[in-house]
């Protein structure tokens, strides 16, 4: 670099994440590879040519500036400037104004990487930008800021923290800037955020992303700290000084036993291991030591951590600072021991929070998947139960789908939600639908639908109070609570009974209309359901298949995911076939013919649907389900009931049905495909579509063609879905053929 240029270190996080590891330690000084973590930044730092760095600072404050005057700052000259209160990261830079002088750096304090830091600033001059976002690749973007560029690097939007479902880049902010000092002047007084207050304004005003190929990992997990340290550890992180083919790294004055096993991959500082003591894939931190006979196991013992004799520490479990085990005892996997805890000789522990990397994968936009024998273990779903009552609310209603396994999952999670004082009511065997009422119906803050799916799979559906999804930013609030501690504080009474089928099916007579002629359904849940509210109605109802619509029955088919088909042979002979969406088309005319004329759709619905309502002179109002959402907009979409209940639609549709059986006439018709890709990584796939130019509606991709259009989102790391729509359905699969096309020229599929 012709210029000399200064640096910005971010270093005042709390590091609640983190927690009990940073319950006496601040984050930056979290050691990987027994270095401090901002000491490998300063490392960085001086490998680029940067002599000069300002540390803004907050929790903590002292140990980290009592650390660096009696160690090395690797080169650096440092100057330090203590925040008496919060001021984000852009508010923290403008408090060290005094001390820029040009053109600057900001980077983290408690983030790994190997990044050509020169590399970005000479980008940074190159384009003449006025601020540039050094981004890293990240496969599941899920946990953090997206970053969508041209292939110029122009920034053109931002997506934070999205669902799959709303990922449009692999591209990840990283924390690390350039910046040309006028920035200075935009940043106002007082607390100022870079990524939510500043780059916004800044889209089109000289905004540039710089894509990084190095390594880089945000420590702001257990998870994420663990893994960076195996990473360097096994050379995967340039400048990381480890012997070729090291197992383990243990410093020169470890205090080791002969007779102790220290089973790589191992990292361990200034430590006493005794006689007999097994330490497998783990990090030990300065001072501690395992006892005579012990055995730790894929754990991380934090400073001055002491395990007694014989004591048996398993997997994914974190010992806070000077922490004592007693001789003998037994730490459960995944538990978490706060800085300072003494825990007697010879007890049981076992917590109710997750370390070990399955909490990550489990959460979906509508709860939690997985299989209960190896990711849904019983302190998850009670941690999960306990943290959806501090989310959520106090009062909650809970169904199962009537399986053994499903009954059991839910009965752990209702004792999780319970124990942090939820006042319960228990709805047995249910089905989505029927819980999505009952939550409302009930007035409860949420409601949980457990169902099991294949073999030991389960999906568990979390509802808020007017029984919508509860949306992937709620799911994160709860991921977060899962790693905090709470108190035990039960509930005034115990979990009570509820049956909630009649009132359900009262409230299905009293929004349906009187029907006539004869219906088949499937025999299911759902099917029941209807059955009965039909019954009422005046419909002839029986049990039956498909086959039937040839002798004049209508056949509805719902399941319990929400899917809707209603088929009969209309009066000409002609074979009709109506899925939810066209169901939908239906009684939107319906419902503006009768005055309503505000319709609420999902930013997923069809643009169908969006252009009935507008044609017929209805006014749409959408909502993403995946944000929070403002209580009018949900108010009013939960209002419409028959939009969320697949039972309700279809019972609302037969009551519809003209005499020539048919609602859609030629002009209103619309049709839609669907097709799934597997791809090496859905958000680099669906990056590079938007990098090319490809259109986004409402956070989604969208390709448009003359008449048809196909939505394009991620399911999760490897599979992308496909939704085409279009006048016909051969149009529909048309569109599908030319979206699967451009993205197979550009990307291979697995």
């Amino acid at each position: 670099m012709s210029k000399t240029i200064k640096a910005v270190i971010m270093a005042g996080g709390e590091g609640t994440r983190l927690m009990p590891m940073t319950g006496r330690m601040p984050k930056p000084l979290v050691p990987v590879l027994n270095i401090p973590v901002m000491s490998h930044m300063l490392r960085l730092l001086f490998k680029n040519g940067i002599r000069e760095a300002a540390v803004t600072l907050k929790y903590r404050a002292y140990d980290i500036m009592n650390y660096y005057k009696t160690h090395s700052t690797e080169g650096i000259r440092l100057t330090f400037f203590e925040e008496d209160k919060p001021l984000g990261t852009a508010g923290g830079v403008k408090s060290a104004s005094d001390f820029l002088d040009s053109d600057f750096l900001v980077v983290s304090g408690d983030a790994v990487c190997d990044i050509s830091l020169s590399d970005a600033i000479r980008f940074h001059r190159t384009k003449k930008a006025t601020a540039t976002i050094v981004t890293a690749k990240k496969n599941v973007p899920l946990s953090f800021g997206g970053v969508v560029a041209k292939q110029n690097g122009e920034v053109m939007r931002f997506t934070e923290k999205p669902s799959w479902q709303h990922v449009l880049s692999d591209r990840v902010n990283t924390g690390i800037y350039v910046f040309d000092r006028k920035i200075l002047s935009e940043i106002p007084a007082g607390f100022c955020d870079f990524s939510k207050d500043v780059f916004p304004s800044l889209v089109g005003h000289g905004l540039y992303a710089y894509a990084s190929d190095g390594y880089w990992c945000d420590i702001g997990s257990l998870d994420a700290y663990y893994a960076c340290n195996m990473d360097a550890l096994h050379g995967r992180i340039r400048g990381f000084s480890v012997p070729a083919h090291a197992k383990s790294f243990l410093s020169w004055d470890a205090d080791v036993d002969p007779h102790a096993c220290v089973r790589g991959p191992c990292i361990a500082g200034t430590v006493r291991i005794a006689p007999g003591a097994v330490v497998e894939a783990s990090i030990l931190m300065d001072g501690s030591s395992v006892g005579r006979g012990a055995l730790v196991r894929s754990s991380i013992l934090c400073r001055e951590a002491v395990i007694g004799d014989y004591a048996v520490v398993k997997q994914g479990s974190v010992i806070g600072e000077g922490a004592v085990i007693g001789s003998g005892s037994m730490i459960e996997r995944g538990t978490r021991i706060k800085a300072g805890k003494i825990i007697l000789s010879e007890d049981l522990i076992l917590d109710n929070r997750i370390f070990s990397g399955t909490e990550g994968n489990v959460f979906r936009e509508f709860g939690l998947a997985g299989n209960i024998k190896t990711e849904l273990l019983p302190p998850l779903l009670s941690a999960f139960g306990a943290a959806a009552r501090a989310v959520m609310g106090k009062t909650a209603v809970f169904f199962d789908d009537g399986s053994a396994s499903a009954d059991y999952v839910k009965n752990l999670i209702m004792s999780g939600a319970m124990s942090a004082g939820t006042t319960s009511l228990d709805g047995g065997v249910g089905f989505h639908a029927l819980a999505a009422f009952s939550v409302s119906y009930t007035g409860s803050d949420f409601g949980i639908y457990v169902r099991r799916e294949v073999g030991d799979i389960h999906k568990i559906y979390l509802l808020d109070a007017y029984g919508f999804p509860a949306g992937s930013a709620r799911t994160r609030k709860i991921a977060a609570q899962m790693r905090k501690e709470y108190e035990i504080s039960l509930p005034d009474t115990p979990a009570q009974p509820y049956d909630g089928y009649g009132d359900y099916l009262r409230h299905l007579v009293g929004c349906a209309m009187p029907l006539t002629g004869k219906f088949a359904v499937k025999d299911n849940a759902c099917g029941q359901a209807f059955y009965a509210a039909a019954t009422l109605l005046g419909a002839v109802c029986e049990i039956g298949t498909k086959s039937l619509a040839a002798d004049g029955y209508v056949f509805v088919d719902i399941s319990d995911d929400g899917e809707l088909e209603i088929s009969y042979r209309s009066a000409d002979g002609g074979y009709v076939m109506i899925d939810r969406p066209h169901a939908t088309a239906a009684i939107i005319k319906s419902k503006i013919a009768g005055g309503e004329s505000m319709i609420y759709l999902p930013v997923t619905a069809p643009h169908a649907l969006v252009e009935t309502v507008r044609t017929l002179g209805g006014i749409v109002k959408q909502y993403d389900m995946q944000t929070d959402i403002d209580t009018e907009t949900i108010a009013g979409a939960s209002g419409q009931t028959w939009q969320n209940d697949p039972i309700l639609l279809a019972l609302l549709y037969a009551a519809e049905l003209g005499a020539d059986r048919r609602i859609l006439y030629p002009g209103e018709e619309f049709a839609l495909a669907e097709k799934t890709l597997t791809v090496e990584s859905s958000a680099a796939v669906i990056g590079e579509l938007a990098a090319h130019g490809a259109d986004t509606e409402n956070g989604m991709l969208v390709l448009n063609f003359d008449d048809s259009s196909v939505r394009v989102s991620a399911e999760d790391e490897h599979t992308i879905k496909l939704s085409a729509e279009a006048k016909t359905p051969r149009d529909a699969e048309d569109a599908l053929r030319y979206a699967e096309k451009g993205i197979t020229e550009s990307v291979h599929p697995l």
